[in-house]
């Protein structure tokens, strides 16, 4: 045989072993044995809650094993934040600044700022909650004198927003380009009703239902249930539509994810996750019971709910199937993204009654192939044989036909 054909034969049959060794190399591989798990993080403080990302770092309310104050995480280590009010609570970030609940000087709830150097407590709103930002201004509601009313802050000169109804029930939204909210009706201060702010005046929307709650924008509109929780309502502007929720009752937990409506309600015996698809009302395949604090994030809806054994544990809807977290972690709630990932406080264990900080982690086993052979064997060889046949082939260039 001339060597020219020798040659290719030679590298014909180093090809195949190559490819045969490779491919087999790569059906060894196991498939991807990955779990979705919330993982304590080290070195959280105890009694851990509402977390939010600011400034670079992840802060919380935690315990110093006296009081309850300020932490900060900067994804490595812990931090007491010095001269930290106690209690600090309701955190929102507005205009590059934290502000927040905390007691004050003289042991009441006040309205505090934190530039992340230096704290400030604001006179004139007691117990500020419910914060939102609105047209480039920090508002709130507040009880400084009388009832919960709306307060803004301009500058450290805390004011009543003229016009502004008593009392403030579920939280204030941003719809339609106004401030919405639930306050007292202005015939009965007993009874509650939807309210709308454009910057400037306040109006009551009649067409709402009586006794409404738990405001949610979702898919551009505005959704809310009625007090008894039987109905579910959605709204576009000024009229407000009935969802038919058939034999559902219990209405709660509204939140959006996909521009979607989600939310539990009691279906028979049991508490479960749906939706509204056009109008219509829509059950989750594989729901766990007591579906609640759910939160949008990457692409998922993240909640808690009720495993087969009663333990009320974290879950991930992706829109198609619902995949329970493992770990630890009880009760999940406060859900943050940060630096790239996924946090959130839970009890770590069935048996804890304090929050600790988690997080989301996707947790891979290498595992070996079934031969319990390390699968790396066979790519090695291929390498050796791939380095064979490029010598081969150098030398047949040089020899002459």
């Amino acid at each position: 045989m001339p060597r020219r054909a020798r040659t290719a034969s030679t590298l014909s049959v180093i090809a195949a072993i190559t490819l045969s060794l490779g491919f087999a190399g790569i059906g060894a591989l196991p498939a991807a044995a990955d779990s979705i798990d919330g993982v304590p993080v080290t070195g959280t403080p105890s009694a851990v809650q509402q977390l939010v990302d600011y400034n670079g770092a992840l802060y919380m309310t935690a315990t110093n094993g006296t009081d309850s104050v300020l932490f900060a995480y900067d994804g490595a280590a812990f931090t007491e934040v010095p001269g930290s009010p106690l209690n600090p609570s309701f955190f929102h970030v507005h205009a590059g600044v934290l502000y927040f609940n905390a007691f004050g000087a003289l042991g009441d709830s006040e309205l505090w700022s934190f530039d992340g150097v230096t704290f400030t407590e604001i006179d004139g709103a007691d117990d500020p909650s419910q914060f939102i930002t609105y047209g480039g201004a920090l508002y709130f509601a507040a009880n400084p004198s009388g009832p919960i009313r709306l307060y803004t802050l301009t500058g450290t000169t805390v004011s009543l927003v003229a016009g502004s109804p008593e009392h403030f029930y579920d939280g204030i939204v941003e719809f339609g380009g106004d401030l919405v909210m639930i306050s007292s009706a202005s015939a009965d201060a007993t009874v509650e009703a939807v309210w709308s702010f454009d910057g400037t005046t306040f109006t009551e929307q009649l067409a709402a239902p009586p006794a409404p709650r738990s405001l949610t924008v979702a898919g551009g509109d505005l959704y809310l249930t009625g007090r008894t929780g039987a109905d579910l309502l959605a709204s576009d502007g000024p009229t407000f539509t009935p969802i038919a929720t058939g034999a559902l009752t219990d209405v709660y937990a509204l939140v959006e994810f996909a521009d979607t409506l989600y939310f539990g309600a009691l279906t028979g015996a049991d508490y479960r996750l749906h939706r509204v698809e056009g109008g219509v009302v829509v059950p989750i395949p594989g729901s766990p019971e007591s579906p609640f604090a759910g939160f949008a994030h990457d692409g998922a809806l993240w909640f808690q709910g009720a495993d087969a054994e009663g333990n009320t544990i974290a879950f991930r809807y992706d829109g198609a199937a619902v995949t329970p977290l493992g770990g630890p972690a009880r009760y999940p709630v406060d859900w943050t993204p940060f630096a790239g990932e996924l946090y959130f406080v839970a009890y770590d264990g069935p048996a804890s009654e304090t929050g600790a900080l988690f997080r989301v982690a996707l947790t891979t086993d290498p595992a070996l192939a079934p031969s319990g052979l390390d699968v790396t064997a066979p790519l090695l060889v291929t390498g050796v044989l791939l380095a064979l046949g490029a010598t081969l082939l150098a030398r047949r260039r040089r020899v002459a036909p």
